[in-house]
């Protein structure tokens, strides 16, 4: 394994100005280094891009769904969680306004966004891909053969182009929405938000191996161990109450009261993260020589991990579409991703959009956590459901 903390060395730092490049890749997160270490091992050039230092972390349940260590496992990673010290997950503990249900986990593991991210980008660095982190880039023009790519870093300016250009930069990014033709639209009208935190908390109350979920009329709130013992939280919520509360600490402090779960010390001091609206969908998946996958290609609300298999599965999909535009762009490729994603992303989100539905529902919700308190095995088809990764296309010639 490379190291990671080589992944951010400033005197390490590739030469980009007037560099030409078989894919660029805006985004190092899951979705971007898992296409980046795709086309590396295609043997394609491959440039990863990413605006923020590494490792870093980002507003996630930290959870790691039984499909999503399947498809690590379907690109040769497979030991790569239990190797960087993932949790093992063997039960979801839902409380919803004083009803407390378990209900067993097969397969999952809870691992923080620092330490993957950083790994899976050591792997597509190792597979040949080069990584710029510190890079803020944005979408020029169509150039002979490719697009033009203008790149910050550290105050220098840098042109560069590629054949193929992935936005895989996440829920804020705006690389898809300034390429011609493919405009994102904004967050569903009644979409919750992201906020997050990691901090250290007693284990008495939040014990390891385990996803804590605590329902409220305004949100649900997700904490996990992770692999240094610290607690990962996690909130999907309205935006009308972090408004009304005044801070996302008091917002998942006022969650959890309602839910019955007592809150852990030091929640309304400690920093936290946000995200935009979580629920949205480009009008596009792309354009000429640009694909959008992970949260860029759209996202709704996840449960419990459910989002990883997602950005891998687009990725594995994604990848030999790119290697095929880079020796030939046709308008058909982009109509080939858009149909996969429609037909088997889409279709594999169904799930979450069901639960996030009857999360909203007050007196459903708390119906249901009685009815599977008495009936715990009831959920078994849900919780492997949505488990379960997208299908993958064949590749041509397979």
């Amino acid at each position: 394994m490379l190291n990671m903390t080589g992944l951010d060395d400033a005197a390490g730092m590739p030469k980009l100005d007037g560099s030409c490049w078989d894919v660029a890749v805006v985004g190092a997160g899951p979705a971007g280094a898992a296409v980046a270490l795709e086309l590396a091992r295609r043997s394609r050039s491959v440039l990863l891009l990413d605006r923020q230092a590494f490792p870093r972390g980002k507003v996630c349940g930290a959870c790691l769904s039984r499909g999503s260590l399947e498809a690590l496992a379907g690109m040769g990673l497979g030991a790569l969680a239990k190797d960087h010290g993932a949790v093992p997950l063997d039960r979801l503990e839902l409380t919803a306004w004083g009803t407390r249900v378990r209900l067993p986990l097969r397969g999952a593991a809870a691992l923080s966004r620092e330490v993957l991210d950083a790994a899976l980008v050591a792997e597509a660095v190792r597979a040949g891909a080069t990584f710029s982190p510190r890079t803020h880039a944005t979408l020029g023009a169509l150039v002979t053969g490719g697009r033009a790519i203008r790149a910050r870093r550290s105050g220098e300016v840098m042109a560069l182009r590629a054949r193929v250009v992935v936005a895989a930069d996440g829920l804020a990014g705006a690389l898809l929405g300034r390429s011609d033709g493919a405009h994102s639209t904004a967050g569903a009208p009644d979409s919750r938000v992201g906020v997050g935190a990691i901090f250290e908390a007693s284990e008495a109350d939040y014990p390891a191996h385990a996803i804590h979920m605590a329902v409220g009329r305004h949100g649900y709130v997700g904490s996990v161990r992770l692999e240094d013992h610290r607690l990962n939280v996690a909130a999907a919520l309205d935006p009308a109450l972090l408004r009304s509360v005044g801070s996302p600490g008091e917002a998942v402090a006022s969650v959890l009261d309602e839910a019955g779960v007592p809150a852990p010390p030091g929640l309304t001091e400690v920093g936290w993260s946000g995200t935009p609206p979580l629920t949205r969908r480009p009008d596009r998946l792309g354009a000429e020589r640009v694909f959008a996958v992970g949260d860029a290609g759209g996202y709704i609300e996840p449960f419990t991990g459910e989002g990883m298999a997602w950005a891998f599965a687009g990725a594995r999909a994604l990848a030999p579409l790119l290697s095929r535009s880079v020796d030939s762009w046709t308008p058909e490729v982009l109509e080939e991703w858009e149909a996969w994603h429609a037909r088997s992303l889409r279709s594999a989100q169904s799930i979450c959009r069901s639960v996030t539905w009857l999360l909203r529902r007050p007196t459903l919700s708390r119906g249901t956590a009685r009815l599977l308190r008495r009936f715990p095995w009831m959920a078994t088809p849900l919780l492997h459901g949505a488990s379960t990764h997208p299908r993958l296309p064949l590749e041509r010639g397979a």
